[in-house]
């Protein structure tokens, strides 16, 4: 099983080779995501976790949750974050997903 990179599409062999490869490679100060500048990209992510599923996802990569204080909640997001990441997946129905649930709420 292998973890595919939301941000380059890069596929990788475990979780922690995942979270070193975003660290390392896209630890710009744009977030890659959303366009924003930032001077703390991991807080960014944290912070925009709460509107949006692909922010969500880099937080949990990055954060490995640790800003949940439930530590089963934590290994369930987790994995739902590693099923989502598997590389059988196709990210861009996610995203395209997560944008049909945006324009939703916009409706409202």
């Amino acid at each position: 099983m292998g973890y595919r990179c939301p941000l380059c599409k890069g596929l990788f062999n475990s979780f922690h080779s995942l979270k070193i490869h975003i660290i390392k490679s896209h630890a710009h100060k744009v977030c890659q995501l959303c366009g924003k500048e930032t001077k703390n990209l991991t807080m960014h992510y944290r912070m925009m976790a709460k509107n949006d599923f692909l922010h969500l996802i880099v937080s949990c990569i990055v954060t490995e949750c640790t800003y949940i204080d439930d530590g089963e909640i934590r290994r369930l997001v987790i994995n739902l974050v590693k099923v989502i990441l598997d590389e059988n997946i196709p990210l861009d129905i996610i995203s395209k997903k997560a944008n049909q649930t945006e324009n939703i709420k916009a409706l409202d």
